[in-house]
């Protein structure tokens, strides 16, 4: 394929420069080749070159693509472990409060049975 493509634009090359030069003789027919192979191996590299840039294009597409899949699933991640911490958080609060509430209880228990010992000794 490759092959092909180079010989179907040498040939066309060689078209163009014989036309641009006119009929060639025979001492120039060297010269047309030349340049005509000169100017194939620059057609060549230009498609190469562009077959490249495409190839690069694509291959930052898919990694952009990549990472932004990658952010969603962090992120999506990160909003679970933060509702999680949340929860947490939230029972610890309610932990802290039934603590107190119950050293309040505890506390009033206590006085009362002070009291009580307090009456039956006196």
């Amino acid at each position: 394929m490759v092959m092909r493509n180079a010989i179907l634009s040498f040939a066309g090359w060689a078209a163009a420069v014989q036309v641009v030069d006119g009929v060639p003789r025979l001492s120039q027919i060297g010269h047309v080749l030349s340049i005509a192979g000169q100017l194939t191996v620059l057609t060549i590299a230009v498609y190469r070159l562009g077959r490249w840039h495409q190839a690069m294009e694509h291959t930052r597409a898919d990694v952009l693509a990549a990472v932004k899949r990658i952010e969603a699933a962090v992120n999506e991640r990160l909003d679970r472990t933060e509702r999680r911490i949340d929860g947490l958080d939230h029972m610890a609060t309610i932990a802290v409060e039934a603590r107190a509430k119950e050293a309040r209880r505890h506390s009033k228990v206590d006085r009362r049975l002070l009291r009580l010992e307090q009456v039956v000794l006196s």
